[in-house]
């Protein structure tokens, strides 16, 4: 929202993983827009599971 409004957070880009499901495409989480974006950024992480 404050630079992008493409992915803006963890579990917008576990769904566009999902969506996209090549084997070779991931998430790379931003720590620093994390927190702004997310309530609860170790959720988070730990949400996106394997797809980090």
């Amino acid at each position: 929202r404050y630079e992008s409004h493409l992915l803006n957070t963890a579990a917008q880009a576990v769904e566009f993983v999902r969506q996209v499901h090549a084997p070779n495409v991931g998430v790379l989480l931003d720590a620093y827009h994390m927190n702004i974006e997310e309530a609860d950024p170790a959720a988070a992480i730990l949400d996106t599971g394997e797809r980090l």
